[in-house]
């Protein structure tokens, strides 16, 4: 049987009905099942619990597109409420009350209103509002990391509910403090309902692990190496019993013969020496080439970036290297305002009009997080673009907020201009913090806010022709 569109719309519709709007959905399979059977008697072969299942296809899978279940669901709305008017005034004379119903939670009111029956969305919100209570209170740079999201067959779904939690969070005069708290949030709910975990806040250099062959063929070739050595000196005539004895061990555990040359065992052993060798050769090739591959997949740049350098490390003193970028970062740059060329610049500007800040729009954030890289090393906040990207409902409010900040500067939460720095060393072997090259990572949002001031002042720019061509 082949459910077409108007089986589904109908099933929808009929769905609406036997429920009231789903406010009283108990006992709705036999009516649906009846209701179904009614308009179409050509299929009253059709089980009941398949007629209930494909409604349950048609709200997972979006057979009846979602503008299409928001229609229906108005037009069974005036329709019950049209009846239920008739019902009432034909009751009035009859009786002195009449039935009132309960409001409906807000959430609930635009959950039927859209038409979806969503688990996934209850789903959500609860994890949500229990991420809300560990994390919002917590300082941005004290918050655990959030790891790269593993993309699932339920990811669109999972983030589109948790987009529309932030919908119903979100206000106008909310705080930036806030919109970051909530964004943290609701990517720390996308994160646990794929069954991932937040790492601690560990800012110290993680040690890479090794697969589990390493460790146990390294430990049988130095057993292999000490065997050899016991071997060498029964055969240069060491004549003490522990030598023996291990010998004799040897020889046991590899079921040789009691009555082999020592100079054969010893062969033996050399042999087996060199095949677990080759083994780990083998296996240490295999397990790069694997390597290889995921960082590719991964990280194509961080691939062709190992390729052509080996890795640094570097003797550098911590403290030393605090007080020299200290040095650098706390002077004020001089500039020399005295120079010859300022009074001819200064008076070719003067008929130039003076740029205004226009008004940053949701298009604007839009526009930079399209350019922006989806996992790009966040900073303090432990936020992605990604998060900023797939969470829509937040660049309208961005955009309020920069504007904000644009106006009164002091809005800017101190979090978003703190960095963290990563010194990596020129060569190999640097011990001299000036050797070092800084690369700071700073908060996503920041990050954002002044790209979206540097597109409008290079579109000023542009403009006015104020930049040369060989300086873009």
């Amino acid at each position: 049987m082949v459910w077409t569109n108007q089986l589904n719309e109908f099933i929808v519709r009929a769905y609406y009905r036997v429920t009231d709007l789903e406010r009283n959905p108990s006992g709705y399979r036999h009516r649906l099942h009846d209701a179904f059977i009614t308009r179409f008697p050509e299929l009253s072969h059709v089980p009941e619990q398949n007629v209930v299942n494909q409604y349950r296809v048609i709200v997972n899978n979006n057979r009846v597109a979602l503008p299409t279940r928001q229609q229906i669901f108005q037009e069974v709305s005036l329709e019950l409420g049209l009846e239920s008017s008739n019902y009432r005034t034909s009751q009035r004379s009859n009786t002195s009350t009449l039935p009132v119903r309960h409001s409906m939670n807000p959430v609930v009111r635009r959950s039927l209103v859209t038409g979806d029956v969503d688990p996934i969305y209850n789903k959500a919100l609860t994890a949500f509002q229990v991420a809300f209570t560990d994390y919002a209170e917590i300082l941005p740079d004290a918050r655990p990391k959030i790891p790269k999201l593993k993309f699932t067959s339920a990811t669109t779904n999972i983030i589109a509910a948790v987009d529309r939690i932030l919908t119903d969070r979100l206000a106008s005069e909310i705080t930036a403090t806030e919109v970051h708290s909530l964004i943290y949030v609701a990517a720390a709910t996308v994160i646990r309902l794929h069954n991932q975990h937040l790492r601690a806040n560990n800012r110290g250099m993680r040690r890479r692990t090794l697969p589990f062959w390493v460790f146990r063929l390294n430990k049988r070739v130095e057993k292999l190496r000490k065997e050899i050595g016991r071997v060498t000196q029964a055969l240069l005539g060491n004549p003490s019993p522990r030598v023996h004895r291990c010998v004799a061990n040897i020889i046991g555990n590899y079921h040789l013969s009691n009555d082999m040359p020592i100079e054969e065992i010893l062969e033996v052993l050399k042999q087996k020496l060199a095949v677990c060798s080759n083994r780990i050769r083998r296996y240490q090739k295999s397990f790069q080439r694997r390597t290889d591959n995921t960082l590719f997949f991964q990280n194509q740049r961080g691939f062709y970036k190992n390729l052509t350098s080996s890795d640094r490390e570097s003797n550098l003193n911590l403290d030393q290297a605090e007080d020299f970028w200290r040095s650098v970062w706390s002077e004020s740059s001089r500039c020399n305002l005295e120079a010859a060329w300022l009074p001819h610049l200064m008076r070719s500007c003067e008929a130039l009009p003076e740029m205004t800040m226009p008004d940053v729009t949701e298009v604007d954030v839009k526009a930079v997080l399209d350019k922006a890289g989806n996992w790009k090393a966040p900073g303090v906040d432990k936020i992605h673009n990604f998060w900023l990207k797939r969470f829509k409902s937040t660049h309208r409010i961005l955009a309020n907020q920069f504007n904000q900040m644009i106006a009164d500067p002091d809005l800017v939460p101190p979090f978003f201009t703190k960095g963290i720095t990563f010194l990596i060393p020129k060569r190999q072997g640097v011990s001299c913090p000036s050797k070092c090259r800084p690369i700071t990572c700073l908060p996503t949002i920041y990050k954002v806010f002044t790209s979206v001031l540097c597109a409008k002042i290079s579109k000023h720019l542009d403009v006015h022709k104020l930049i040369a061509e060989e300086q873009k």
